[in-house]
């Protein structure tokens, strides 16, 4: 066979080089046509078998789900599990933790409990996605532990928090900030830096989702001088939006010793995106913001004294925040300052200082401008309209 072989290939060798030039490019061409095509036809092979599978894989989870679902139904209203545990094959069980899962995010109180009771004994088959070199498989074992196993597995959750890929561990943060148990807190704390590039009002809320009890572990992180200023920040309008007292004199005594530290999110405090002027420019200026802003809600007339020198601050954003802050704690011995920050040559301060002396209860006052011709008319007018 093998003399056969090579005989056939001389042959055809000696009517290659029997060929003219022009010839024997045809047959190069013909060859590569000919590769191509049936490249093609592997190709389209391929992708009609993987659609099959597809259509199979689509049509067995589809009937597998509406067995699964009239037994959740019974299982919810009292009936036993056992049942359905013995309907799950172990080749399905991955796909029946994700069913579970959407009963998980629409049920509370006993029901979501049947839930996680049903969810427990498949959840080891998920352990070895959290290792896996996907990212996005990682993330949702870790999204499935956390909404289906987070009593049972916190600890793997958390680890989760130093995984390499940032979408994973904002899973694992989000998942452990719903369970609201503050013992967690100081390891999302540790990685917050982390997660810079996000909205800052959506880690305030992150952090604030953890409830007053969180709320001292809160205050040491923000008094640590080694903690970068961005993650200060959030953490003073998370502080903020927990309405915790006992804050304003940390915000007070930080302000009182000098801020230190570089902005780390280019983002307005407690959301404010739409009067946000000011950028990542220098150090502090966020944390500075932050802690003027948490005065404003939190704070005491006493704590005036660390505001006062701010409403000459050469950033205006700080001068804003102060004067905000001023409005807010001060009396009447402050409105002289509030009426001179109306003619800041920024016009954010400027609505700010207006913003204050509607606050301070000097609508009169405010009406007047609006009536004038002044170049403060337009300002008061568009903060009497906020007004109603």
């Amino acid at each position: 066979m093998t003399r056969e072989r090579e005989a056939g290939m001389a042959v055809w060798g000696e009517i290659y080089a029997a060929l003219s030039l022009q010839g024997r490019v045809l047959v190069i061409l013909a060859v590569a046509i000919f590769l191509l095509v049936l490249l093609a036809l592997l190709f389209s092979a391929y992708v009609v078998w993987l659609r099959g599978r597809s259509i199979v894989r689509a049509r067995k989870l589809d009937r597998l789900r509406g067995s699964w679902n009239h037994e959740v139904l019974k299982v919810l209203e009292g009936g036993s599990p056992d049942h359905l545990l013995g309907q799950v094959e172990p080749r399905d069980r991955v796909w029946f933790l994700d069913f579970l899962l959407e009963y998980a995010r629409l049920l509370k109180g006993p029901e979501r409990e049947a839930i996680d009771r049903l969810a427990a004994p498949f959840l080891p088959v998920i352990f070895p996605q959290l290792h896996n070199s996907d990212p996005f498989r990682r993330m949702r074992a870790v999204q499935v532990l956390g909404f289906l196993g987070l009593q049972d597995h916190g600890p793997r959750v958390a680890e989760a928090l130093d995984d390499e890929s940032v979408l994973v561990a904002m899973v694992a943060a989000r998942a452990l900030a719903r369970q609201g148990h503050p013992r967690h807190l100081p390891r999302i704390l540790r990685n917050l830096d982390r997660f810079e590039n996000w909205s800052g009002s959506y880690l305030t809320g992150l952090l604030a989702s953890f409830g007053p009890q969180s709320s001292p572990a809160l205050r040491s992180y923000l008094q640590e001088g080694g903690v970068p200023a961005g993650v200060r920040a959030v953490v003073a309008d998370a502080l903020a939006d927990l309405h915790d007292l006992e804050s304003a004199d940390v915000a007070a005594g930080i302000l009182e010793g000098g801020v230190q530290g570089w902005l780390m999110t280019p983002t307005s405090p407690k959301g404010e995106e739409s009067e946000g002027i000011y950028e990542a420019v220098e150090g502090g200026v966020h944390l500075e913001i932050s802690l003027l802003y948490l005065l404003s809600d939190l704070g005491r007339p006493e704590h005036l004294s660390v505001a006062h020198p701010r409403l000459a601050h050469p950033h205006e954003a700080i001068r804003g925040a102060a004067v905000r802050a001023v409005a807010t704690l001060g009396g009447p011995a402050d409105l002289p300052r509030i009426r001179e920050a109306l003619g800041d040559p920024s016009p954010w301060v400027a609505l700010k200082a207006a913003r204050g002396l509607k606050v301070m209860g000097e609508r009169a006052e405010l009406e007047a401008m609006a009536r004038s011709s002044g170049p403060m008319a337009r300002l008061a007018q568009q903060v009497l309209r906020e007004a109603g």
